[in-house]
């Protein structure tokens, strides 16, 4: 679909030799587009010419046609452009090349133009790299502190801070994604972008559940269990695939008589 815009952005920037290497991310890397898919390019420059090539940025999507408007992700220095009637989205991100070491993240681009071969290296080097799984001290503090957070969730409640209580629940919820991605030995943003090809219909539906929808009490409390819930289907998981068991070192049952008791004030 978009294949002649990147042959001819490719084309653009080989003539500008401070660029070092050019590679696909995303959609963009596995030629999956899709007709609202974003083009994903990383540049990696010299060092020295790192500025000289921030500078070009804006005519570099002029390349791929008529700009509507640009901004830039902050903090990171990853620019994206709107572009064209159908509001093609652009992201470059300019990298030096001092920044570069082996890391997880760069096993899943596409070179499309190396100079030297150096970045190359790099990649091939990325590619060995695994996630492990979360050590279990790690995995028994980010549980307990679930627990914490759980009445942390209650005691704002009961003092009157609906809002507080409920966003927190919420933060509960996408706390235990991001630590059901370790599991898996990915990245957050990877198992929330193919979730549904990744995740079970039980998952998906506990995911679901989890969620508070409003500071009304009975969604508060609703949510509080369905949270519940999902962490002990987590801490289960984590078992299976460590095949050892987790020694959490509280009485869960006390926890949630005190929980109980809050949501009945």
């Amino acid at each position: 679909m978009y294949k002649h815009l990147l042959e001819k952005f490719l084309k653009e920037i080989k003539k500008h030799k401070e660029v070092i290497a050019v590679a696909f991310t995303g959609s963009t890397g596995t030629g999956k587009f899709h007709k609202y898919s974003d083009l994903d390019i990383d540049l990696i420059v010299k060092d020295k010419d790192y500025d000289k090539l921030i500078k070009k940025i804006p005519l570099l999507f002029k390349v791929f046609g008529k700009v509507k408007f640009t901004a830039q992700y902050t903090p990171y220095l990853e620019f994206l452009a709107y572009i064209g009637e159908d509001l093609l989205k652009v992201e470059i991100e300019p990298i030096k090349w001092s920044w570069l070491n082996p890391y997880y993240e760069l096993a899943n681009l596409k070179i499309i133009y190396d100079r030297d071969g150096r970045f190359t290296k790099v990649h091939k080097k990325s590619k060995k790299i695994k996630l492990m799984l979360p050590k279990l001290k790690e995995t028994v503090n980010f549980f307990l502190l679930m627990r914490d957070e759980q009445h942390y969730a209650a005691r704002h409640f009961v003092r009157g801070k609906k809002y507080s209580a409920m966003s927190e629940l919420n933060n509960i919820t996408h706390s235990l994604f991001q630590f059901l991605a370790k599991i898996k030995r990915m990245k957050d943003y990877e198992l929330i972008r193919n979730a549904e090809k990744i995740l079970s219909k039980k998952e998906m539906k506990m995911f679901l559940q989890a969620k508070c929808k409003s500071f009304d009490k009975k969604e508060i409390i609703r949510s509080s269990k369905a949270n519940w819930q999902l962490m002990k289907y987590i801490e289960n998981v984590y078992e299976k695939k460590a095949k050892r068991k987790l020694k959490i070192s509280c009485n869960d049952q006390e926890l949630l008589n005190w929980l109980n008791k809050l949501y009945r004030k």
